[in-house]
């Protein structure tokens, strides 16, 4: 394979030996990835049950594609160079989560839902690739590009530089408005949320950040997360405020 930069090459040299393992399907001493799964059906949710035909059903058709492995080394060297440029640490995780969700596109594992778009389709990645596929080193840009070969400039830099935000934010706020909520502390999240609540309401948060604090809220609940109050009233009376203000910066001068 050719590759543009002599340093990707040795990137992929560097962790080979995983590379090996996501396209056997074997670990180095002969485990099976399979065998991962079973122990994280046995800690699951209550469901895991009625899921665990299809699930078995879904590792006996484990792809082992070689010109699909082929093509997404190759491709991936697109997404390093920007990993690079936005100085986005764990480099190596993205490659194992990209050569993933490329090897189950490619078999049809990965749909779209007309109301939920991957959601549910994207966890046969992960049961197909376990410790390997992480949905923290995969943004929706690369994934359309990946499905459809739709290079989409402008959305996949926004979509990495707000990873890039993530991983360096600094101050509480930041975290708890940048970070998933799973990925918080405790004391990040007693310490940030009611400053992130109070910019909400005021209308000083993008819209992205909106969208966030819907999404976290969400699995705090779902996680008996204990997170303070929100009132939602106020919330929208912020992204309303903020809608307005986006549209008079945008208004043409008389």
């Amino acid at each position: 394979m050719q590759f543009e930069s002599d340093n990707y090459k040795s990137f992929l040299v560097k962790y080979v030996d995983e590379i090996i393992v996501i396209f056997s399907g074997k670990t180095k001493d002969g485990k099976s990835l399979d065998d991962f799964v079973k122990n994280f059906i046995k800690v699951s949710d209550i469901n895991i049950e009625v899921d665990n035909k299809r699930i078995q059903e879904l590792l006996t058709k484990r792809p082992h594609n070689i010109r699909s492995l082929k093509c997404a080394l190759q491709d991936f060297e697109r997404v390093y160079n920007l990993l690079i440029k936005y100085e986005i640490p764990k480099k190596n995780k993205w490659l194992f989560s990209f050569i993933a969700f490329v090897f189950s596109t490619r078999a049809g594992f990965v749909e779209r839902d007309e109301e939920y778009g991957m959601l549910y389709t994207e966890a046969n990645v992960a049961v197909l690739y376990p410790g390997y596929y992480n949905t923290n080193y995969m943004i929706n840009g690369i994934k359309t590009w990946i499905i459809d070969g739709e290079w989409d400039k402008k959305d996949i830099n926004c979509q990495l530089l707000y990873v890039k935000q993530q991983y360096y934010a600094i101050l509480p706020v930041e975290k708890a408005k940048t970070n998933d909520i799973l990925d918080l502390e405790e004391d990040e999240m007693l310490e940030g949320y009611p400053e992130l609540l109070n910019l909400a309401y005021e209308g000083k948060l993008e819209l992205d950040d909106y969208v966030s604090l819907l999404s976290n809220s969400n699995k705090a609940k779902k996680y008996n997360i204990n997170i303070p109050s929100i009132d939602w009233n106020k919330v929208q009376i912020g992204v309303e405020s903020k809608i307005k203000e986006l549209l008079q910066s945008h208004e043409e001068p008389e």
